[in-house]
Formats: structure tokens, C-alpha cells, sequence
């Protein structure tokens, strides 16, 4: 495949407007430097919104304008986006923007040794829990997340009248995994799971899909929106329903 930089000096910058297989590179690269691109071939207002932001975060002029510069800095691998990008300062009492150097300015390196230990605290859920058929005793989450996903929890629990049959009648008792050191399903970027600021519930019930289907009962997402978290659902590229993160878009 070609790269972005051999097109741009090809055939000149990419712009709002255009389409064919460089604005589809454009926008996978983009995907896998932690902006979330729609794919679809043209260079809509979407795709001019998330060039922007990468080249914000660069040092690069904000011009939403794949040149040179832009498109060789696309191309090159995650490690070197790491050196040259500088983190989105959340908003005071919010949670980090869903890009690797974001994440690791808030919820500190968990490649560091120690980590797990400083970072990670225990939320035991108001209902029980499976892992694997196994009973979860409790979520080992990042401490920064911790009272807004108890209190998420709390709220579901209450919307539920306190009633485990309507918990299994929705599937939400299946738990699926938060602290997992490792990079986005296809993609070099890590995911938020590997700073312990995801969940994941019922992979089975609420897959990935790019259709918006199998979304959260509403009660279950109201209650994360309401305590700051973002939802698979509303990605806008794939959607993962099952997914709960403390970052977002």
C-alpha cells in the first residue's frame, strides 16, 4: 500500500472534498493514531474535524489540509506520534481525550513498575458478577474512575428495582474484563482497558458492529453518560456497545 507522504507528492495535498483511496488511508491512519475518522473514501467535514485535531496536538497548522508535513507525520509509527504529540488537557472534574498520549498524562504509564499497585483499586458491583462462569469479587479499576463507576453502578442497580431477575433478563451480570494491558483490536495504539479506565459487559449480548445494533438498555447508558463515562455505541467509526470508557472522542 502507499503511503500517505508518496501520494500527497504524487498528486498534491488531500482536501475537503475529495474521495478515492488516499482519503480511505487518510482516514484508517488517522483511526490508528487514536482519531476516530468515519471511513468512507471522501474527505467529508468529519475527516477535516479529526485532521485538525491531530495536527493541533502535533504542533502542525491547524489548516484540516493533508500536506507534506501532516501526511508524513500519518505515516510514521505510534512510538514517534508519542514524541511529537502533546496531550489534551480534560476539562477540570472530566475525564482525558482517547488518545494515547491524553491517557498516559492522566492515568499515569502502566508499562512503569508499580503501576498496578499506586493505580488500581477494587469497586464491588451492588449485584453479582461473572467472569468466565467464575463470581467477580470485585472490578480492579484506575482510582480515578472508581466513584464515578460505583456510582454508575449504584444508579443501574436502583433502576432495577434492586431485582437480580431484571439484571439477568438484560444480560447485565456477565462481566467481560477492564485492566488488560494491551493495544485497540487492530490497531498499534493501546486501548483504554490498559489503563484500567474501561469495562467491558456481555460481549456476547452487545458485540462490536458497525450497524449501531445491540445497543445498552437506556437506563444502563443514561447512568454512565451521567457519571462522566463514554459509550462503545457512540463511536463513529465501529461501535462497541459492550464498552465503557473513562476518555473520550
Amino acid at each position: 500500500m502507499s503511503s500517505l507522504a508518496s501520494m500527497v507528492a504524487a498528486d498534491g495535498p488531500i482536501l475537503l472534498g475529495h474521495h478515492g483511496v488516499d482519503v480511505r488511508i487518510l482516514q484508517i491512519a488517522l483511526q490508528q493514531a487514536g482519531y476516530p475518522a468515519t471511513i468512507s473514501d471522501h474527505f467529508t467535514l468529519d475527516t477535516a474535524t479529526w485532521v485538525k485535531r491531530f495536527q493541533n496536538q502535533h504542533g502542525l497548522e491547524a489548516d484540516g489540509k493533508v500536506g507534506t508535513l501532516t501526511a508524513a507525520l500519518l505515516d510514521a509509527p505510534h512510538a514517534v506520534l508519542l514524541d511529537t504529540a502533546v496531550p489534551i488537557v480534560p476539562i477540570i472534574g472530566s475525564f482525558p481525550h482517547d488518545d494515547t498520549k491524553s491517557l498516559l498524562a492522566f492515568y499515569g504509564n502502566p508499562a512503569t513498575k508499580g503501576w498496578e499497585e499506586a493505580n488500581l483499586v477494587p469497586v464491588v458491583s451492588p449485584w453479582p458478577m461473572t467472569e468466565e462462569g467464575k463470581p467477580v469479587k470485585a472490578i480492579m479499576i484506575h482510582k480515578k474512575c472508581a466513584v464515578s463507576l460505583l456510582g454508575a453502578l449504584n444508579d443501574i442497580w436502583k433502576a432495577y428495582d434492586h431485582d437480580l431477575s431484571k439484571i439477568h433478563l438484560d444480560g447485565l451480570q456477565v462481566f467481560d474484563g477492564c485492566f488488560n494491558y494491551r493495544p485497540i483490536r487492530g490497531c498499534s495504539r493501546l486501548s483504554t482497558h490498559a489503563f484500567a479506565a474501561a469495562i467491558d459487559i456481555n460481549a456476547d449480548k452487545y458485540p462490536m458492529n458497525y450497524k449501531n445494533e445491540h445497543p445498552l438498555p437506556k437506563v444502563v447508558y443514561d447512568a454512565f453518560i451521567a457519571h462522566g463515562a463514554y459509550c462503545g455505541q457512540d463511536f463513529r467509526g465501529r461501535q462497541d456497545p459492550m464498552h465503557i470508557q473513562f476518555a473520550h472522542e
